[in-house]
């Protein structure tokens, strides 16, 4: 059996490897498939995936969660949302808080974030009391009670209690009438230990919400207060027809109307004169942060390196600024993990043709990323080709931060990890262009690893070492600030690399034939083997 089935309608077909991708990271020590109801097909990558499954339906988002609530195998069932990332390793989290201590008939609220474009912050646990919320004080509702719009519960007790009421629309209201049943029947609703997931949020009438927000507000609403006037209305009506979903539409006309509409884009450009632009992007650009204040120059600086589509995927333990946020093509995960974590991370979810890596103390140098890539398309097909550039680096303003330097100075005989076990000009790749199709099957960066220098030091030795062809661009990409010894906020990187880092590399690296035991391959997913909260800089606070 399957430990767990993500169940939900889903519309937002252009979100959906980013969603599965996310939930890959989120539950790895559980089996898990994805079960989505929607009218439209997967995108072309998700098509043949045994763990993503689509049921072809054209009626309301209620309706349509039942239905895959009803096609679900997992043991577990989640109720989420199409237009979310999930946090690392946070399904994992909350399945064991429920196997520790959830009967049958309890629930686990999933905890999310929402917010334009992923800008939501984490939310008190009060946020998820019923007496939280003025709509939901009424005379059946128990102060006492929680809500649970995300949820972890047995798909059988899921099923016996009927699952959602499909008279609503949308699935507000259904989830917490579900809630209420629920505890009505003796269940308890836990709170997981993490926030689970982060949820874009489109208000009121934008974009694709319109039909959801006047569902919710028109008709639903006025039912919901009908029925909870009742003192008993959730004892009264605990166990609903599961079947009940067939009363409802086949099509949502208030989504759908009479128009044939085959994909989201003629959806968006039907029902709201506004065709999104959900161009590809060509180069993903993969940024670990704790400097978050930094982001929007940093941002600003890459809108000028280039013209082609690209995305930023930060990855920080920190909330992004709101000017960030803004953009669609920023993607956050939050995680308190090491660089090198967070860089694995970050690459799972690139969708880019071209990957490289950011700083957020380091600014972009105009039309520098497309010379990069004009050079790497230059070297022809072979997914192994890689192109590498300089940067400076130093106290912001100060003469070491215009030294410009000269190619050797690039080279990894130049550095601690230095080794006669292998070539002389081999090249770094602290600024390194790629194809994402060969960073995967490297399995990206040695979580082992803490800090980038010596983790990038790493990849480079096991890319040529695989037959990688590397081109000194002799283009400087950045310039960066540079905070020396332990000074600023350097100190926990200074410690990794000279006190667990080098020496790895050491052990690794200083031995004849050593490719022969260290194979130039490791696992993408190697980083839930690192620190989930990195303690050099954490600590345990």
């Amino acid at each position: 059996m399957i430990d767990v089935s993500f169940f939900l309608p889903g519309i937002r077909t252009h979100m959906w490897e980013d969603f599965y991708k996310s939930a890959k990271l989120a539950c790895q020590e559980h089996s898990f498939e994805i079960v989505v109801v929607s009218p439209f097909d997967p995108p072309e990558i998700l098509q043949n995936n045994e763990q993503f499954r689509v049921i072809k339906d054209m009626g309301h988002p209620t309706r349509s969660a039942q239905i895959a609530a009803l096609n679900s195998r997992g043991r577990l069932i989640y109720h989420c949302v199409d237009d979310g990332i999930f946090v690392p390793e946070s399904v994992d989290y909350a399945i064991a808080i429920y196997d520790k201590s959830c009967t049958s008939k309890d629930m686990i609220n999933m905890r999310y974030r929402e917010g334009p474009n992923y800008s939501g912050g984490s939310l008190p646990l009060a946020f998820w009391d019923a007496k939280s919320s003025q709509e939901l004080c009424a005379p059946g509702i128990d102060s006492t009670w929680r809500t649970a719009p995300h949820f972890l519960v047995d798909r059988k007790h899921f099923l016996s209690m009927g699952g959602f009421d499909c008279q609503f629309e949308y699935l507000n209201h259904p989830l917490h009438d579900l809630a209420f049943r629920v505890q009505a029947n003796g269940g308890r609703i836990y709170h997981s230990p993490t926030d689970v997931i982060n949820c874009t949020h489109y208000p009121e009438l934008t974009v694709d919400h319109a039909p959801v927000h006047n569902a919710q507000i028109n008709h639903d609403l006025p039912i919901f207060r009908k029925i909870y006037q009742n003192p008993r209305a959730a004892y009264e009506r605990m166990i609903l027809d599961i079947s009940n979903w067939k009363n409802a539409p086949t099509v949502w006309k208030r989504r759908f109307g009479d128009d044939k509409i085959t994909s989201y884009v003629d959806l968006i450009s039907k029902s709201t004169k506004r065709k999104l632009i959900m161009t590809k992007p060509e180069i993903s650009l993969i940024l670990p942060s704790i400097r978050t204040k930094e982001l929007v120059p940093v941002y600003d600086s890459i809108c000028k390196a280039t013209s082609r589509p690209f995305e930023v995927i930060v990855i920080s333990p920190y909330a992004l600024p709101d000017e960030l946020l803004q953009h669609k093509n920023v993607k956050y995960v939050r995680d308190f993990g090491s660089p090198v974590r967070a860089h694995n991370i970050g690459l799972l979810l690139c969708e880019g043709n071209v990957i490289a890596w950011a700083a957020d103390d380091a600014l972009m140098i105009e039309n520098s990323l497309d010379q990069h890539i004009d050079m790497l398309y230059a070297m022809g097909d072979d997914k192994r080709n890689v192109v590498v550039g300089k940067y400076r680096e130093g106290a912001m303003g100060s003469e070491d931060q215009k030294k410009v330097h000269g190619d050797d100075y690039f080279k990894i005989r130049t550095t601690p990890a230095a080794s006669p076990y292998f070539p002389q000009e081999w090249w770094l790749f602290n600024v390194a262009f790629m194809y994402r199709e060969f960073a995967e099957a490297l399995g990206g960066w040695d979580c082992k690893f803490e800090a980038t220098w010596p983790a990038h030091t790493d990849m480079a030795i096991r890319a040529q070492a695989a037959g990688s062809v590397v081109k000194m661009s002799g283009i400087e990409r950045d310039v960066a600030d540079h905070m020396p010894g332990t000074t600023g906020d350097h100190a926990p990187i200074h410690h990794a690399q000279g006190d667990h880092d080098v020496p790895l590399l050491h052990t690794k690296y200083r031995k004849p034939e050593w490719w022969k035991t260290e194979p130039a391959a490791v696992n993408i997913m190697n980083w839930k083997n690192a620190e989930s909260i990195w303690q050099r800089r954490f600590g345990n606070e």
